[in-house]
């Protein structure tokens, strides 16, 4: 089964640079009693175990309010200028900038992630 929320960035975007403008698009498909679509920019640090935020960039209402149909929701959020390229994968884990998608729904809340590869100029 797919997941309700998809992020797709524009194309061109397969590597940002500290200070770019990252653009693209949440797709929507749970219409059903959705009160809110979020997207957050975030340095995260991922394990089997945890995930822990270590620095929100941006974090963005999509959408207020029940959907109707399936909606394509843009997002224009700003990558910070001293962001340092991340994506390191130690042993265990990773350490990078991310995408993160939420639909705030009673229950347990759809998401979408999508890992940022960030690239120095």
């Amino acid at each position: 089964m797919s997941s309700p929320l998809q992020i797709t960035l524009d194309a061109g975007l397969s590597a940002v640079h500290p200070g770019d403008q990252v653009t693209g698009r949440v797709r929507a498909t749970y219409v059903t009693k959705v009160r809110r679509v979020w997207l957050r920019l975030a340095l995260v640090e991922r394990t089997a175990d945890i995930v822990h935020v270590a620095q929100v960039a941006e974090e963005v209402a999509l959408a207020t309010g029940p959907l109707t149909e399936v909606a394509e929701l843009p997002f224009s959020v700003l990558l910070p200028a001293g962001a340092f390229p991340g994506g390191e994968t130690p042993p265990h884990g990773r350490v990078g900038w991310e995408l993160r998608a939420w639909a705030d729904v009673p229950g347990r809340d759809p998401e979408a992630v999508a890992p940022l590869r960030v690239a120095m100029r």
